[in-house]
């Protein structure tokens, strides 16, 4: 009779352990899965795998995501449409949650957890009915730890690491977390605030105080125990709090709003050629073209990085840089070369200036969600492919079956298929 711990049930686990260590760390090098980049094209993501309801490469301290969804679990129809916006980075707004388990080692029936700002339909209405509609939804979410079943089904996100985390990393974002949860108990914990404290918000500034307290203490060391708010971690909050998707929202309105005034313009070329062209391309071509350099510069800097670091290979490296300069060329360099034209149109009275500032206004828009749909179906259809759990559990199929769009996504039920069976 084995002894508990011991035979092939302990070496199965420790095989699982090691495989689960390196690939759930938050590198990409040998995956299959087709990474991507976050809307501020300095963070790269990829696609979590589901199998059986679990999301088993998930780690304690891991960053990850959800396509954002304010009706989360009411329509079936809803949830899986905004996936598939999401999937086709249609959708450039997310919910953010740090994993507090292991889930490769939750024992079955056992239950895993995640830390965010959260909220149900319900509460919020409950919530609306007494301080009005508007400070509902300016504070509509409380910090809280939810079930990871919650997101079964659903598009999960995880954010690629700079470097694979060590166990004392993930252990220090863990506690920073359940600090949080408990100062959110005692009403101590930061409100939440759509534009100002949201979920990113809170996500960043408790990994960036976990990064810090490492950095303080030296691996292996825990701190910040008992402490509160106003006491020894009030230096850690020294460290801004950002939420990028904000930041891109902030500055996509202020260049609509720029070529707004820019398309104005088109209603003088006829009667001043040359000062109205030119502001107009001042005002209206030149931010798309120098947001379009922006991001590829900031794509190509953050891939080179986590390729020098060992973090993604080769392959997922000519992926994302190769897909951001065909973006930039493609949408940057030919919405703007469109829009350069406008002038032209409108003073040779080939179409009127109304119809002209409309569509300037929406070509940028159009050709970069239309690119991404086709980066998309490109990738579907290479190499690039969900990582199973399975093969990080040492398990590898054969002849391998993996879902279409068709097949991954039914508008009006939730999706039964088996990731390898379709």
């Amino acid at each position: 009779m084995r002894s508990p711990g011991t035979g092939r049930n302990a070496t199965g686990q420790k095989k699982r352990d090691e495989l689960a260590r390196k690939s759930g760390g938050g590198t990409l090098s040998g995956a299959a899965a087709a990474p991507r980049l976050y809307c501020d094209s300095a963070e790269v993501i990829h696609v979590v795998t589901e199998e059986e309801g679990q999301f088993r490469s998930l780690r304690r301290g891991d960053h990850c995501m959800i396509p954002l969804n304010l009706a989360l679990g009411q329509y079936a129809a809803l949830d899986n449409l905004i996936d598939i916006l999401a999937d086709f980075e249609l959708i450039q707004f997310s919910h953010h949650f740090i994993v507090l388990n292991d889930v490769h080692r939750l024992k079955p029936g056992e239950e895993g957890y995640v830390a965010e700002f959260t909220n149900n339909p319900a509460d919020f209405i409950k919530k609306a009915e007494t301080i009005g509609y508007s400070g509902a939804f300016m504070d509509k979410a409380s910090f809280q730890r939810t079930p990871l079943s919650a997101y079964r089904g659903r598009l999960v996100f995880k954010v690629v690491e700079e470097e694979p985390l060590t166990a004392e990393q993930r252990d220090l974002r863990v506690e920073k977390a359940m600090e949080a949860l408990e100062h959110s108990k005692t009403g101590q914990f930061q409100k939440y605030n759509v534009l100002l404290e949201n979920c990113e918000h809170a996500t960043t500034e408790l990994l960036q105080r976990a990064k810090k307290a490492h950095k303080t203490s030296g691996p292996g060391v825990m701190t910040g125990q008992g402490s509160s708010m106003d006491g020894p971690l009030a230096i850690e909050r020294e460290t801004a709090r950002r939420s990028p998707q904000v930041e891109f929202a902030g500055w996509n309105t202020m260049r609509f709003l720029i070529q707004c005034a820019g398309a104005i313009f088109l209603h003088f070329v006829k009667s001043g050629w040359t000062w109205a062209a030119a502001s107009y391309a001042v005002l209206c071509v030149a931010p798309v073209a120098m947001q379009s350099v922006a991001s590829f510069g900031l794509a190509v800097r953050r891939v080179r990085g986590l390729l020098v670091k060992g973090t993604i290979d080769g392959a997922a490296f000519r992926h994302l840089w190769l897909k951001e300069l065909f973006r930039c060329i493609i949408v940057g360099a030919g919405s703007s070369t469109f829009m350069g034209f406008a002038p032209l149109a409108v003073h040779y009275e080939y179409v009127s200036p109304w119809p002209a500032g409309f569509v300037v206004l929406g070509v940028f828009f159009s050709m970069n969600h239309a690119y991404s749909v086709l980066a998309q179906v490109v990738d579907c259809s290479s190499k690039f492919r969900p990582v199973h759990p399975s093969v990080l559990f040492g398990v590898v199929p054969e002849r391998p079956r993996w879902p279409t769009h068709a097949q991954r996504y039914n508008l009006f039920h939730p999706p039964q298929y088996h990731p390898l069976t379709g």
